[in-house]
Order: C-alpha cells, then sequence, then structure tokens
C-alpha cells in the first residue's frame, strides 16, 4: 500500500501569484521534474508539501524550519498583499492512497486592518488560523464525501502522503542527506538501517527477554536462599555475585562513554584523512584557479583596451573611422578641390603674372601630397625633381615623418580642428575602403578575446568545482595552507587509539565479570540443595534460552542486511557514478557491534580510498539511501513519492545524470525540484542535459513531466536578470511534459 501525488497547486503563496488554476503542477508515477533558477519557487513548491504534511516551511531567512504559524505572513504572495483587499494563501494537494483519490486544500485568510499596510507586519493584518479542506473519492464506486474531522484529516496526511517514518529519507531539501545518512558516525547509520529494515522490533523482544532472565534468575536466588544448607555461604556468594554484577553495570557505563568519545574520535579522523589525502589536490587545484584568473584578466584587459581604441581610430588622422563609406565622395571632392584650385591660379597669373603659385591645397603640402612626391620623385611645391635617395628626396620625407609626430601628439576633441584637416589631408582618403579591413579585424579580434575568456570562465567554473570538491573553500583560494592539518590528524589518530584500546579493555571486564557470575550461579545452585522446585531453574533456563534464540535471529537478520544494503548500495553506487573519469572504488559494510555500522570505500584489493571529492562522498551516501529504501521493499518500488528540492549543489554533471537515470529504479515516483537543467541562455531555458530528458519523456523511454519556472513582471515579460520590483514578480509555469490525468 502506498501512494501517489497527482498534483500541487498554489492560490497566492509565496510568489505564486493568482488561483490554483493558475498555479498547478500535475505528477504521475516516474520522474516528475520542476526545473527553475534561483529565487524562480523551487523551495516554495517544497514548502507547500512541508507545510501541508508536518506544518512547517523553511524560513530562508532564518535558514531552518519553522513552524508555518509563526510567521503566516510571509506565506501570502506579496503582489497579492499590494493588489487584494481580502487575499488567501493556500495549497491544494491530491494524491491517491489505498484505492481513493484524496484532494487536500490548507489555506489561511488575511484582511487588511488599514489601507496601505506593510507587507512584513503582522499588525496591519487580520490573519486566521490554517484551515484544512478535505475530500475523498472512492476511485473503484467513485462516491466522493468531505471529510471534516480534523482527527481523521490529520491521520490521512500523516499516513497517506508519506509515513512519518519515512519523511526525513523521502522529503529532502538542499543537502538534508548530510543529516541523514552519516559515513562517519556508525552508531548513526545503524539506528538509519533499524527505522528502515524493522530489526530494532527484535532488539525489543531480545531486551524484553533480558529482563525475564533477571527477574527469573532473582525468583531462583530467593528459593535457592530459602533451602540453602549452608546460609552463610550463601549469602557469601550473593553478596559476592551482587558486587561483580555493579562493577558490570560501571563497566558498561565506562564502555558507553568510551564508545561514545571513540565515535567522536572516528569522526575527526575520517575527516581530516579525508582532508590530507586531499591536500595535494587542493594545492593543484589552487595553483590552476589562479591561473585561469590571472589568464582572464589579461585578456579582459586586452579587450577593454580593444574596445576603447575604437573611439580613438573615429578620429584618427590618418584613416579616420568617421568616414567610413565615404570613398566616392572623397573622389568627388578631390576633383572640385582640383578643378578650383586652376580657376583660382588661372584667375591670379592674370592679375600677377610674375608671381608663384602653387597647385597644392591651402595648408599643405598634407601628408597624402608629401606621398605622392615621394612616389613621383617630384617637389609639387616648387616643381623641382627630387629624385629617390637625393637631399631634396630626404627632406620631403623627413616633413612627413614630422607630420607623422605632429598627428601622435593631437588632441581629440576637436572636431572644427579634425574637420579642417580632413579637408587639407583628402588626398590620403582616397582609400577609405581599407576602413571595412580595419574594423573587420578590430571585431575578429574581439570575438576571438570573448571566445578566450568564456572558456577559461567555464574551465575556470569546472576547476573551483573541483577544488570544492576536494575540500577547498572560497578562503582557502590564496590563503589556506592547510596549517597544523597534520598535527590535528596525529591527535585525532592518538585519540581513536586510546579510545578504542578502553572499549576493548571495557569489553574484556565485562566478560570476566560475567564468567565470575556464571561460576558463582553453579556454587549457588549447589548450595541451594535439592528441595528447591525445578520448574523455577527450568523457567529461567527456558527464556534464557528464548532471549538466545532472539538474538542469534537478530544477528543472522542483521548479517543478511547489512550483505543486501551492501550490494544495493554498491550497484546504485556504480550507477551514479560511472562515466567519471576518478576511480571511486565500492563500498565496504563492516559490522563492528549489533549496534554499529562502518562504511569504508576501498579499492578492487581492499585497501582503503581516502582520496574522493565530495561529489563522491554524497554520491555515496545518496547510494546508501537507495540500497536502504530498495533493501526494504524487497522487488517493489518505494511506495511513498520522493521529494527532493535542490539536492545537488555540490555534484557534479555526470552525477546528476546518472541520479536522474537511476531514480526510477527506485522510487515509484520522484518530484525533483532542480536548477542544473535549467539554462537562462536557452529559448526554452532548459540544458541540453534537461532537453534530453524532455525528449525522452515525449517519447515514452521515461514516464515522467518536466515544468519549467520563469519569473515574470506585470506586463508577463520574462525576467533573466533578477531586475525590477520584487513585489510585482510572480512565477510563471511553462508545461513541457504534461502528466496523464488518469
Amino acid at each position: 500500500m502506498g501512494s501517489i501525488i497527482r498534483s500541487i497547486s498554489f492560490k497566492n503563496f509565496y510568489n505564486f501569484y493568482g488561483d490554483y488554476s493558475e498555479n498547478c503542477y500535475q505528477f504521475c508515477e516516474g520522474l516528475n521534474i520542476v526545473s527553475a533558477d534561483n529565487g524562480m519557487g523551487k523551495s516554495k513548491i517544497f514548502n507547500g508539501f512541508l507545510w501541508v504534511i508536518t506544518g512547517q516551511v523553511y524560513d530562508a531567512d532564518e535558514k531552518r524550519k519553522v513552524n508555518a504559524s509563526s510567521t503566516p505572513l510571509k506565506l501570502l504572495s506579496d503582489k497579492a498583499k499590494l493588489n487584494i483587499e481580502a487575499s488567501v494563501a493556500g495549497v491544494k494537494i491530491v494524491f491517491d492512497f489505498d484505492n481513493k483519490r484524496y484532494e487536500v486544500t490548507k489555506s489561511i485568510r488575511y484582511k487588511k486592518l488599514t489601507s496601505n499596510p506593510s507587507t512584513s507586519d503582522v499588525e496591519d493584518w487580520d490573519i486566521s488560523d490554517a484551515r484544512i479542506d478535505m475530500s475523498c473519492t472512492d476511485l473503484i464506486s467513485n462516491n466522493t464525501i468531505t471529510i471534516y474531522s480534523a482527527e481523521e484529516q490529520e491521520k490521512i496526511i500523516q499516513n497517506g502522503i508519506i509515513s512519518p517514518d519515512m519523511q526525513s529519507y523521502a522529503l529532502l531539501q538542499g543537502e538534508a542527506i548530510e543529516n541523514i545518512v552519516d559515513l562517519s558516525n556508525a552508531r548513526r547509520l545503524a539506528a538509519t538501517v533499524e527505522v528502515l529494515t524493522d530489526i530494532g522490533d527484535i532488539k525489543s523482544i531480545e531486551q524484553s527477554c533480558q529482563q525475564l532472565v533477571k527477574q527469573a534468575g532473582k525468583d531462583l536466588q530467593a528459593k535457592q536462599n530459602a533451602h540453602a544448607n549452608d546460609q552463610k555461604e550463601f549469602k557469601e556468594l550473593k553478596n559476592k555475585k551482587e558486587k561483580l554484577e555493579e562493577q558490570i553495570d560501571r563497566y558498561k557505563e565506562s564502555r558507553d562513554t568510551y564508545q561514545t568519545e571513540l565515535e567522536t574520535a572516528k569522526v575527526n579522523y575520517d575527516n581530516l584523512l579525508s582532508q590530507v589525502a586531499n591536500t595535494e589536490k587542493r594545492v593543484e587545484y589552487r595553483e590552476k584557479i589562479k591561473k585561469i584568473e590571472s589568464d582572464i584578466k589579461s585578456l579582459v584587459n586586452e579587450r577593454d583596451r580593444l574596445l576603447s581604441s575604437v573611439n580613438d581610430n573615429l578620429f584618427k588622422q590618418n584613416m579616420p573611422w568617421i568616414l567610413l563609406g565615404t570613398s566616392g565622395y572623397v573622389d568627388r571632392y578631390i576633383e572640385l578641390r582640383d578643378k578650383y584650385t586652376e580657376e583660382r591660379i588661372a584667375r591670379k597669373i592674370i592679375s600677377n603674372p610674375e608671381a608663384y603659385y602653387s597647385s597644392l591645397p591651402e595648408g599643405s603640402p598634407d601628408d597624402g601630397s608629401l606621398k605622392m612626391m615621394l612616389q613621383k620623385g617630384r617637389c609639387f611645391v616648387c616643381g623641382r625633381p627630387a629624385e629617390k635617395g637625393t637631399k631634396e628626396w630626404q627632406h620631403i620625407e623627413s616633413v612627413l615623418n614630422r607630420s607623422k609626430q605632429r598627428e601622435d601628439n593631437t588632441q581629440g576633441g576637436d572636431l572644427h580642428e579634425f574637420f579642417g584637416e580632413i579637408q587639407k589631408s583628402v588626398t590620403q582618403l582616397t582609400n577609405v575602403d581599407s576602413i571595412f579591413t580595419d574594423v573587420a579585424r578590430i571585431r575578429l579580434r574581439q570575438n576571438e578575446l570573448e571566445k578566450k575568456i568564456s572558456e577559461l570562465k567555464e574551465e575556470l567554473k569546472t576547476t573551483n568545482s573541483e577544488f570544492f570538491n576536494y575540500g577547498g573553500t572560497d578562503s582557502s583560494k590564496d590563503s589556506e595552507k592547510d596549517d597544523n592539518l597534520l598535527n590535528r590528524f596525529e591527535r585525532a589518530q592518538d585519540d581513536k587509539k586510546k579510545y578504542a584500546g578502553l572499549v576493548a579493555s571495557a569489553d574484556k571486564a565485562i566478560a570476566e565479570a560475567q564468567e565470575e557470575i556464571r561460576k558463582i550461579d553453579n556454587e549457588m545452585k549447589r548450595c541451594g540443595g535439592t528441595d528447591v522446585p525445578v520448574e523455577y531453574g527450568e523457567m529461567k533456563e527456558i527464556i534464557e534460552d528464548v532471549r538466545d534464540i532472539f538474538a542469534n535471529v537478530k544477528e543472522r537478520i542483521y548479517d543478511e542486511v547489512i550483505t543486501t544494503l551492501e550490494k544495493n548500495a554498491n550497484y546504485f553506487y556504480q550507477e551514479l557514478t560511472k562515466g567519471n573519469a576518478v576511480y571511486g572504488g565500492h563500498l565496504k559494510f563492516e559490522r563492528t557491534s549489533y549496534e554499529s555500522i562502518d562504511i569504508k570505500p576501498v579499492d578492487i584489493r581492499g585497501n582503503l580510498l581516502t582520496e574522493a571529492s565530495e561529489g563522491f562522498q554524497r554520491m555515496k551516501k545518496v547510494a546508501i539511501v537507495m540500497a536502504i529504501i530498495s533493501s526494504k521493499i524487497g522487488d517493489k518500488h518505494f511506495v511513498y513519492p520522493f521529494i527532493a528540492d535542490a539536492p545537488f549543489s555540490a555534484y557534479g554533471k555526470n552525477f546528476i545524470n546518472n541520479f536522474l537515470a537511476s531514480v526510477p529504479s527506485v522510487f515509484n515516483q520522484s518530484i525533483i525540484l532542480i536548477k542544473e537543467l535549467y539554462d537562462v541562455n536557452s529559448d526554452k531555458l532548459i540544458t541540453n542535459d534537461g532537453q534530453q530528458i524532455l525528449d525522452k519523456m515525449k517519447d515514452g523511454q521515461i514516464k515522467g513531466s518536466f515544468y519549467v519556472n520563469s519569473v515574470i513582471n506585470d506586463e508577463g515579460a520574462i525576467l533573466v536578470d533578477g531586475r525590477g520590483d520584487r513585489l510585482t514578480q510572480t512565477t510563471k509555469i511553462t508545461t513541457y511534459k504534461k502528466a496523464s490525468v488518469l
């Protein structure tokens, strides 16, 4: 018997503005994905489930789960606070359980007490208590009834959607898996196994039998005392036994203390071992990060210099870009100028035939004229020859070089001077089409730089991810040198050895005391004589046998469970990590006592693997959770929905893809709220990996649904940069693969 969530809908709940019909996700068996970037409603969907099931929500300000009743105004959409006089914030969940379909609506009513109330001050609002409305439809007879009893409603919600025992495993937010499976805490892992395998029931029976054995022993001892041949001897034996039992209690108390200290030392040791093993990797990636950041800075500076040169090129003296596309106009200008110059000279000659007149423009010789003089080997000013290499030719060249120096020293911004110089130097501008080549060259170089910068940023992102996976932090990129790490590791190693020795000593003392008690029991039996009723001794032996039977059953089941867990965990671990270049080894489950399990990653020869990234560490925990769930139910699927909000913040792309591929084999229904499949630069806002999953859903290869959230403003425009008035923004749901409605 299990449950399937058919839909969840929102009404003015957080950033979901509008009625339930406008904010609805329909789900089915299989893989259901809601893809969204940060701030687009993933956590609010999770809060909807959390609020209905547990009465709590995750408060982003407090960074923890809180009772929704303590912060009711936060549940209401900011847009609803502004636009509606009396509002309702609600969540509606439809789910199937035990051949019945339940519709649960949980809501709160709000009414403004002032004309312009604060969006955060509850004193400005009249807020009702949360209300639950529930209906039930029999899927066989199709009859529908309304459920009014609050007690019955609570019972259905708790047992129908996700069982309380399973909520911590099936309702995960962020990196909650860290708290579920602690590989460094063997006792906590054993407790996890007990919850999911029901082995705790057998332990309870065993403990009850132990209490019965003690009581039967006291009854037998009382009869032996009454029939003892030598009361003094019997009393001495009794006192000696009681002292030994008191010693055992003290030994056990000490052992528990030593065990706790040992587990603490082991946690420190394992954490430091991973850090020590990864120190070289962190150093390697730290240097890579510095090199990439330096290269990016260099390229960005080059790009900025290149772009700033565009403005200079617009007004440069030699070939200003502002004249782009004026080649025909320049030729026409030269033609008109030459004609005007000839007519002007002719008029002057008529008026003064003896004077000298030059055909060059006023203010000449310009650079274009000087270059033409050098090419033709003649001075256009005086008309004399200036063959290449002569003093006259060298003089013209020096004048041209001085002109270039003046150009370099020219201050920009004086447009009157700039356009005046163009008129005087127009001869050199006859080849303005070359500007196209210059622009194209600049643009090509800009594109090359942008591409290199983009590639390096992507490489930096990947390198940072690897750096974090090996235990690095933002603050450690420049200053973290793993100071005192080895000393701390040695202390943890010494503590681990010390407390392991103390636990072993306590176990030995307990065993020796128990052996002495066994000998005393034989002596007390002899001293009690033959008149003691045999049924007292037989009863004690029978109860001891029953206790031993359950102890042996527990041991056998526990061993079988560990074997199954190890097998299943390694299957899922290999599935989750396949395709990775780094070898992740396999998981070895070892039982340290019936109360604890130790899990170690080992290589093919059984050697401990210590250099594992954080991504691998978390995938081990995911594999263990999946193994625990699948081991509990044999060949069947997990009978409750699996709901996870942003569980992949420290995971690589390959890990995520493998998880999404593996999860349908464990969970009958999974609802994954994820940002790693969201791409702001895609038309559909979906990454290539997300598109592949969507295509498989549409082709029927994967059963499920696919939604993408985005944020829109009052005009309905999608916002991708986080700008605008937050109070007027709301979440938009785009359905790419809708679940079939049953």
